[in-house]
């Protein structure tokens, strides 16, 4: 029936994890796509803001001495005048949207590095608004590329709808691209919702731990139950030594152990418990427990700084051995060690 259980909780949980990834992608969508909406809007109107810092006073219309035909029209640029020829499609474009192309005309001969100038304003734009992007702009006039504020970031970030002006196809045509590229944590931080999806998935998960740690202890109590000390003695008599009443200790595998508790005790406090054991009076002096159980001899002569310094680390081990082996048999109030000042240490075993 727990099997059952375990299976059910986690087909639970693993559903769950999958809906709450679901709707977490899905919400990082739609915020992705409103924060684009957010950056046409703002690109339009840094267009718009560009167009008023530009705005002439009085716009005079040069004298060319190039004669010109009646199906043909001058664009003055910064490499010099270029003739274009006029196409019949300028005549289906109604007289605001031609007043608006010949501005356009007018503000690409007045600053064909104008992407700088737009990528500027749009960043302010986005700043104003709390909006955290890197931009780019580029600035066409027909099928060829003017200028362009950051080639790499046109190539990897995200495409705006781009603000054309004049007929399509024709090479007097003005296009502004923008591009954006909105880092992970700047979206993730528009996404309020998305602690509550989490939250709803750390609770439950919380809960099958909680669940299963409790299943293993209860699990362990019944597979390996603490065996009494009368079937611990008779399992194997000559590996075990009773050193008080109720604690038995196995030399070779180095357990400790009573009816409640056992503790598996390693190299040196090993070492040092059966040098305690063996040991009249279970009392051990300095230099004997460097030499047997450290198995780093103190040095006699310490007329030399080296070898006091060298005598120092090994009491510093000897002192830090002592201390693990005391935290070892905290929960054998029977058992305790003390100091025997200038002297060495004792094992004091309550009968």
């Amino acid at each position: 029936m727990g099997k059952h259980r375990f299976i059910i909780f986690f087909g639970v949980i693993l559903i769950l994890t999958t809906l709450i990834v679901f709707l977490a992608c899905c919400y990082f969508s739609q915020i992705k796509k409103e924060q684009i909406l957010k950056a046409v809007y703002i690109f339009s109107y840094a267009i718009d803001k560009e167009k008023a810092l530009m705005q002439p006073e009085f716009v005079s219309y040069p004298k060319f001495d190039v004669s010109i035909s009646s199906d043909s029209t001058i664009i003055e640029t910064e490499k010099g005048k270029a003739i274009y020829k006029r196409d019949k499609k300028v005549d289906s474009l109604t007289l605001s949207h031609r007043r608006e192309w010949n501005f356009q005309m007018y503000l690409a001969f007045k600053n064909p590095n104008r992407a700088f100038t737009l990528d500027s304003l749009f960043q302010e734009e986005l700043k104003s608004e709390n909006i955290v992007a890197q931009t780019a702009v580029s600035f066409f006039q027909g099928d060829s590329l003017v200028s362009c504020s950051n080639k790499s970031l046109c190539q990897a970030g995200i495409a705006l709808d781009p603000v054309v002006f004049g007929v399509e196809h024709d090479p007097k045509q003005i296009k502004l691209q923008a591009y954006v590229s909105f880092s992970r944590s700047y979206l993730i931080s528009q996404m309020p919702l998305i602690w509550g999806l989490i939250i709803l998935w750390i609770v439950p998960g919380i809960l099958m731990y909680i669940w299963l740690r409790r299943k293993k202890v209860e699990y362990k109590d019944v597979i390996n139950p603490v065996p009494p000390i009368s079937a611990l003695i008779s399992s194997d008599a000559s590996e075990w030594k009773e050193i008080a009443s109720g604690i038995f200790f196995n030399e070779k595998t180095g357990v400790l152990k009573k009816q409640d508790h056992e503790v598996c005790l390693k190299r040196n406090r090993l070492r040092a418990f059966s040098r305690f054991l063996g040991a009249s009076d279970h009392t051990i002096s300095y230099s004997d427990f460097c030499k047997n159980v450290l198995e780093r001899p103190l040095n006699e002569d310490e007329s030399n700084e080296k070898n006091k310094d060298l005598n120092q680390a090994i009491k510093k081990s000897m002192t830090q051995t002592i201390q693990r082996l005391r935290d070892d048999l905290k929960d054998f109030p029977e058992l305790s060690i003390d100091n025997i000042p200038n002297s060495g240490y004792q094992l004091n075993i309550e009968t």
